[in-house]
């Protein structure tokens, strides 16, 4: 115990003198298209994904990573968007991580999050958690219960300068299959309301991504028939190392905490003309954010401290 409070005042220090936005970026291989008008860095499937272990030095695969991650992407494209695609908590809603992760989005910079099923089966409670957060959430289909309306945005935009970009999202209901019993689920309204959602955002001139939290079908479909110009598909664990495309609509797979997507985008009128899509490993190339660190070290205290330890 004596060695862990030694461990947990290092890191403190630590994080006090060189976390946050005194963190040396890494270099930023090149895109072939060369600079993009915006970056998209995704993230989703992360199951309340902390840290793996209590090793900063050597350890992969964690938020602290993950933010030097975000951080030198940020420091080399100015038009960059983090967001994460849903079940960033993990599936048991008493899970005590739960707890933890939206204050550690928060400090890694997460302009968004998507809520998928894994989030909603927190019902009643999880209206709470995302105002207490600060992080903003994203739900184009789907609605809290009516007891308790849940604080979350229809469409976020983003735009710089005549670059305009929308985000919208749908719940596809077969991913609400295994939601728990002791929760209502939310009211989830058809496609035709997300499509016109889509259309009304395409004759205002923005550029449209929709994240879709359902299956490889569901995400083909929305291709086909949604008008978006681009569709990113959650609700999964693994990413793919390429975008493929449903006519002249790509599609990007993202899930799992080992990776970050990052999309790469041109566009024209209105609509993007050109994406270039690859899964990042989160390595020890990526400089470690300590100040997610102590929030790990936050979350094993109380874990500890529920055992009795």
């Amino acid at each position: 115990m004596t060695r862990f409070v030694l461990l947990v005042f290092g890191f403190l220090i630590a994080g006090c003198s060189g976390a946050g936005s005194q963190l040396a970026p890494a270099p930023i291989a090149p895109f072939d298209m060369g600079v993009p008008d915006a970056v998209l860095l995704i993230t989703g499937g992360t199951d309340a994904r902390l840290e793996v272990c209590d090793c900063p030095s050597t350890q992969t695969d964690g938020l602290a990573r993950r933010s030097g991650l975000v951080r030198s992407y940020r420091t080399a494209f100015g038009h960059t968007v983090l967001l994460d695609s849903g079940d960033f908590f993990f599936v048991d809603p008493a899970e005590l991580r739960n707890k933890y992760i939206l204050g550690a989005y928060r400090q890694a910079g997460y302009d968004f999050v998507c809520l998928g099923d894994q989030e909603w089966a927190m019902g009643s409670r999880l209206g709470g958690m995302l105002q207490s957060s600060g992080v903003e959430a994203l739900s184009s289909n789907a609605g809290g219960v009516a007891s308790k309306p849940c604080p979350c945005s229809r469409a976020i935009r983003r735009q710089w300068g005549n670059l305009k970009l929308a985000f919208v999202s749908e719940l596809r209901p077969d991913a609400m299959r295994f939601f728990p019993r002791t929760e209502l689920p939310p009211a989830v309204w058809p496609d035709n309301e997300v499509f016109k959602q889509v259309a009304d955002l395409k004759r205002e001139g923005w550029a449209v991504v929709l994240i879709c939290h359902g299956d490889d079908a569901d995400a083909t479909d929305l291709a086909a028939r949604s008008g978006a110009d681009v569709i990113i598909r959650g609700h999964n664990t693994r990413t793919d190392d390429a975008a493929r495309y449903v006519g002249k609509v790509p599609i990007v797979k993202v899930g799992g905490s080992e990776t970050v997507g990052v999309l790469a985008m041109k566009f024209a009128a209105g609509g993007v003309i050109a994406v270039e899509f690859r899964a990042e490993p989160v390595d020890e190339r990526w400089p470690v954010d300590h100040r997610l660190i102590d929030i790990f070290h936050e979350y094993v205290r109380e874990y500890d401290k529920a055992l009795g330890k």
